[in-house]
């Protein structure tokens, strides 16, 4: 069996909603025990018109376990004993079949169904004695049943389309949200943020350059260093909310910060590595590269190369951020708000490891971080 068939007959048996269940059930009681209750000569019969209504019962009480298979079998177990002849013996049996048809039509099965009550309803007046006064009984009955499906499939359809509707809704909102918080991020990073660390890179060379006014420019820069430190966390709390993390996207970032003093980020990295790494992975990978790269941006050369590296083997990830470091490196702090300690701290606690080395002209940064695409649910605050 392909895959194909067994999705066809999974679909044939697959069990029928709860309340379909119910009125399955409910109308197998119903015509059992209006027939025991409502015919007077049913003492006169034998066992096994007995056996034979209990079999009805029990035939339509489980159909809706194995969905449209089990319509067959009740349907094919009431022309089997219309075709015996003893259909004269028994009234509310049918009652099963007009249910059967009206739930199709719900479904939309409505060829199915009028096909359905027109053959039973000429089976049974082909064996009938009054033909004339059955089909008239039978016209009334199909006409009651068609309409009684046709209102409940309006009621299902029209519930159906409400709840299609929440559901877009809801969605529709949340990509709302969504949208709202990534452009806010976006906004923020993109302007505030960034003239705020123009801002201080600007006055730290300014005041290199001139030390008779350092004491002026200091408190300008300070200004725009503790603005940068309590607006990144926020931008990150947005940006994180709405998106997966990636590394790629913190590569992107660190690149367009680094051009802010003419560095060029180049990277060895595979393309898909946000598919290899687990969320947790990737949230310190990030974590990692933007304070690398913020460390550059302080103390590396300016218009100066900077090279990353990205390796994941043997379920680990191995980075390391190399640059030139500034003939006169400036001592003021422009940070991200983490910190290298901070973040050598992180790592080592995932079972990580970090050093930082700097062999006089050059200043690199390596880290090891564990791969465990187990733990998809990491902590976001970054």
């Amino acid at each position: 069996m392909n895959k194909g068939q067994f999705e066809s007959f999974r679909h044939i048996v697959s069990p029928r909603a709860k309340g379909y269940k119910l009125a399955y059930f409910t109308t197998a009681a119903i015509a059992v025990v209006f027939e025991l209750l409502l015919t007077s000569d049913f003492a006169s019969y034998g066992s096994y018109v007995t056996v034979t209504l209990m079999g009805f019962g029990l035939v339509l009480a489980t159909a809706p376990w194995i969905g449209f298979l089990g319509d067959l079998l009740y349907i094919t177990v009431f022309v089997l004993v219309d075709l015996s002849g003893h259909d004269s013996s028994f009234s509310f049996p049918v009652f099963g079949v007009f249910l059967i048809a009206t739930i199709w039509i719900i479904e939309h099965y409505v060829i199915a169904a009028v096909a359905l009550l027109a053959g039973i309803s000429l089976l049974g007046v082909v064996l009938s004695e009054e033909p004339l006064a059955r089909t008239l009984n039978d016209i009334v009955l199909i006409a009651i049943v068609l309409g009684v499906g046709f209102t409940l499939r309006a009621f299902s359809d029209r519930e159906t389309t409400s709840v299609r509707e929440l559901m877009n809704a809801r969605q529709e909102s949340r990509s709302a949200v969504a949208s709202v918080r990534g452009e806010l991020a976006a906004q923020l990073h993109d302007t505030i943020a960034r003239d705020l660390a123009r801002v201080a890179i600007a006055a730290q060379n300014l005041a290199a350059k001139h030390p008779e006014l350092a004491d002026e420019i200091d408190p300008l820069a300070a200004i725009a260093q503790d603005a940068s430190r309590r607006l990144r966390p926020m931008i990150m709390d947005l940006h994180l909310s709405v998106t997966a993390p990636s590394l790629r996207a913190a590569v992107k970032e660190s690149a367009s910060m680094l051009r802010s003093r003419a560095m060029v980020l180049n990277v060895d990295m595979v393309a898909d590595i946000d598919q290899l790494l687990s969320r947790q992975t990737l949230l310190t990978a990030s974590l990692f590269v933007r304070e690398a790269a913020t460390n550059v941006l302080k103390y590396g050369q300016a218009s100066a190369n900077v090279e990353l590296y990205v390796d994941l083997d043997d379920g680990e990830l191995a980075l390391m951020m190399s640059n030139q470091i500034a003939t006169e490196p400036i001592d003021h702090t422009l940070t991200g708000g983490f910190g290298l300690a901070n973040l050598q701290s992180r790592i080592e606690s995932e079972g990580g490891r970090m050093s930082f080395v700097s062999t006089g002209a050059q200043w690199m940064i390596n880290a090891a971080i564990p791969n465990l695409q187990n733990n998809t649910e990491g902590d976001d605050n970054d």
